[in-house]
């Protein structure tokens, strides 16, 4: 069910980025925003889905002592510029998860550490729909280079790290509201159609500074 949400978003996002932009408004428009250097900074923290981080159910039944560090919000940055009055290119660099659960001896079974990182840099083109004078929808497509890094550790032997990057599609569906002609707050949901682990979805509320 979730595969098919984010699959139904991502062809939403699509449609509504790429089809509302046309070349009559990019030409209109190009001059007015580069002249006027139309910058943003954004800013956001969010929760991201149980396949990218440690949780409960990583822990073995047999191993009753342990301790679990969880991830409770991760953030993002982002710097964007306007290529039309209502559409722009952002380039942003999200932290995912940094969990880390340690296994205590118990028994015959030794101690053991495992660590969870990840990263993913995105370059998204956006489209705003107006819903009234401070509140719009925000479409976003684009691509994101995602990078996991585990490091595993049993008893006292050296870490053993892996890394798995890829380049792969983003979508994200928003709601944003402005407080002054500067500043505006709002909710994003994410979608990152990766192959291992699959599709990583994030929830992130934050602030963005229209320079």
């Amino acid at each position: 069910m979730n595969n098919q949400m984010s699959l139904l978003l991502f062809v939403l996002a699509v449609v509504l980025t790429l089809g509302s932009v046309s070349a009559e408004e990019l030409k209109s428009s190009a001059t007015h925003t580069f002249k006027n250097k139309d910058w943003f900074l954004s800013l956001e923290m969010g929760s991201y889905s149980d396949n990218a981080s440690i949780g409960f159910d990583d822990i073995p039944e047999e191993r009753p002592f342990y301790r679990l560090k969880h991830t409770l919000l991760a953030g993002k940055i982002g710097l964007g510029v306007r290529i039309t009055p209502q559409s722009f290119l952002a380039l942003q660099y999200a932290t995912g998860p940094r969990d880390s659960l340690e296994l205590y001896p118990h028994g015959e079974f030794q101690d053991a550490n495992t660590t969870i990182r990840s990263h993913f840099v995105s370059l998204v083109m956006s489209r705003e729909f107006n819903v009234n004078v401070t509140d719009s929808v925000d479409a976003k497509f684009g691509m994101t280079r995602a990078t996991f890094e585990n490091r595993d550790r049993l008893g006292q032997k050296g870490d053993t790290i892996s890394r798995h990057t890829e380049v792969k599609p983003v979508i994200a569906l928003g709601y944003r509201r402005a407080f002054s002609q500067r500043w505006s707050g709002g909710i994003e949901a994410t979608s990152y159609f990766l192959s291992d682990p699959g599709i990583v979805t994030s929830v992130a509320v934050g602030l963005r500074c229209d320079l």
